[in-house]
């Protein structure tokens, strides 16, 4: 099997593209464009196989306009990520089962983010080590 070279795809605002890609809108002869939902499915369930990584980044604020989006769905669907800023009660893509309670209200200093657990017995937290706060 041939080996890619690693591509990594960076999503400022995760709605933003979504309804960017899911309702493209019109050409300029007022022809719909069509969704390119499938084509984004398909890189994203092969893209990993093939070195091509995404990362993108979302206001959970943000997350109703686009539930119900396959896009959406698709991108979210394994709740993998970092999750910075604290307050993981708030938000609801990513599993924090092994925080107590009374944690998951607080904030996080800047620079400070968690991993969601996956298989395991515990959140990780991680530090990003180039974040400065203006």
């Amino acid at each position: 099997m041939k080996v890619f070279p690693k591509i990594f795809i960076f999503i400022w605002d995760l709605p933003e593209f979504v309804l960017q890609t899911d309702m493209p809108g019109m050409d300029e002869n007022g022809e719909e464009l069509p969704s390119m939902s499938p084509f984004l499915a398909n890189l994203w369930d092969k893209g990993a196989f093939n070195n091509v990584f995404w990362i993108a980044a979302i206001n959970s604020d943000d997350r109703s306009k686009v539930l119900g989006f396959e896009t959406f769905e698709l991108f979210t669907r394994a709740g993998r990520g970092i999750h910075l800023g604290g307050k993981v009660g708030e938000q609801q893509l990513m599993t924090f089962e092994h925080i107590p309670y009374g944690e998951m209200g607080k904030g996080m200093k800047p620079g400070i983010g968690l991993l969601p657990t996956h298989d395991e017995d515990d959140t990780t937290e991680v530090v990003l080590p180039l974040y400065k706060t203006e």
